[in-house]
């Protein structure tokens, strides 16, 4: 912003040229992309591992891809869909092994009360 600034660009700022489609969208981007997913992210470092919460890094642009196609009629390419399908068995791999090393782990005795 201090950059914007410097460079003059406030000045060329108009809100009557604001359309009601790009303020529901930067709306959209602050409520669910910035409040609601840091609040989860947040909510998720107390009850599960670090690997685990993030794969959403790989995940979420699959998913807003899939959106974009939904919603945006945006095209989808062999390329895009080859793409999708490695982040998607790589995420599987990870969290699957990371579920075996744990099923593979021995138990600990609880020694207080042995």
């Amino acid at each position: 912003m201090v950059f914007s600034f410097v460079m003059g660009e406030p000045s060329q700022f108009y809100l009557s040229q604001v359309t009601l489609k790009s303020f529901l969208g930067l709306l959209y981007l602050i409520i669910f992309g910035s409040v609601i997913a840091f609040s989860a992210y947040v909510w998720l470092l107390g009850h599960t591992s670090v690997t685990r919460i993030s794969t959403h890094t790989y995940v979420n642009p699959v998913i807003a891809v899939f959106l974009g196609w939904l919603i945006a009629n945006e095209r989808i390419t062999a390329a895009l869909l080859v793409t999708t399908a490695i982040i998607i068995i790589s995420v599987y791999l990870v969290l699957y092994d990371q579920y075996r090393g744990r099923k593979n782990k021995p138990v600990k005795e609880n020694t207080l009360f042995s």
